[in-house]
């Protein structure tokens, strides 16, 4: 079983450097929820939110890349460390480091809470 999960996250990391929203919503069982610090509103639908955020990210930073530093399986939740390198469409170039917890359910995400440091990036942008 912790072989198959420590798939199903790789594939999630390879699902962002591919930048095909659909795929990475098709990770998602009905009825999830998907949180990251820079939605004011908490936790949202996980189908929905994951597409805004996610093609929000890949306008904002046309060239960003998530390397997954460390994946750890504890029963049917999943931490990827990730580190991601980016520029800025004005040309500012990040680095951030973060974090997924996605808690599965039958190979599906049902919740997923992303963490980073929001100030390192709007610092970036200043």
């Amino acid at each position: 079983m912790s072989d198959k999960l420590r798939e199903i996250a790789a594939a999630w990391n390879d699902a962002w450097n591919g930048r095909d929203a659909d795929v990475l919503a098709a990770f998602f069982a009905d009825g999830a929820t998907y949180y990251e610090p820079g939605l004011p509103s908490g936790p949202v639908a996980a189908a929905s939110g994951i597409k805004v955020s996610a093609i929000k990210t890949w306008e904002d930073w046309p060239e960003v890349s998530f390397e997954a530093v460390s994946i750890l399986v504890d029963g049917s939740t999943i931490a990827v460390e990730w580190k991601s390198s980016a520029t800025h469409k004005s040309g500012r170039a990040l680095t951030l480091e973060g974090v997924d917890i996605l808690e599965l359910k039958d190979d599906k995400i049902v919740s997923c809470r992303v963490y980073f440091d929001i100030h390192a990036r709007k610092l970036a942008l200043e």
